[in-house]
């Protein structure tokens, strides 16, 4: 087992990969928007990232950071908003990735048990990023106070709807493949070195 704790190139491919996703699912997730600041009610990202964190831990959940300042230039509001916006939309996948991993919760989601407990994470998680994400979009001057209540409520529906619906299908599709090759990271907060891991 590897003794020092560095960041690899399999973690920076990892993020620059999921952050590149995220920001052309944002993108084509457009077409949903009903609220300012790009407020979806069905957030296509939302189908990937959640998946990302319970794969790759925390550097699956950072394309959610880096692939929102990808694109908030497309969504009016630049890069140094974006931010701000990238700090919020953290929640929902970090809240997601960390419960799923530090419960043990089975991600092929073969139980009723491992997809409720995966359901009330991503409940929390998007409730807790819908409305950390609203105040921030009053911070940049895209809504205003009194819009927070419509707008966190359409934020927490296009979450749920893209993490209830289509994100659990990639679970059960995809996590055979990325634990038979290697790729699948065991803990939320860790580092891999070829067949070696270091736990955070």
């Amino acid at each position: 087992v590897a003794t020092q704790r560095r960041i690899g190139s399999r973690e920076i491919v990892i993020v620059a990969l999921c952050s590149a996703l995220y920001a052309g699912l944002g993108i084509l997730g457009a077409i949903f928007t009903f609220a300012p600041g790009g407020v979806t009610l069905f957030y296509l990202p939302e189908i990937f990232i959640l998946p990302a964190a319970i794969w790759f831990g925390v550097w699956g959940m950072l394309g959610a950071g880096f692939g929102t300042l990808l694109f908030s230039p497309y969504f009016g509001y630049g890069f140094l908003p974006g931010l701000l916006v990238a700090a919020a939309d953290l929640l929902s996948p970090g809240i997601v990735g960390f419960t799923v991993k530090t419960l043990k919760v089975d991600t092929v989601m073969r139980t009723k048990k491992a997809f409720a407990v995966y359901a009330v994470a991503c409940l929390i998680g998007a409730a807790a990023e819908a409305i950390a994400g609203e105040w921030v979009l009053v911070a940049i001057g895209l809504t205003t106070v009194g819009a927070i209540p419509y707008g966190a409520l359409v934020w927490w529906v296009g979450d749920i709807t893209a993490g209830l619906i289509l994100a659990p299908i990639l679970l059960r599709a995809l996590t055979p493949f990325f634990k038979r090759s290697g790729l699948y990271y065991d803990k939320f907060f860790s580092v891999r070195r070829g067949s070696s891991i270091i736990e955070g």
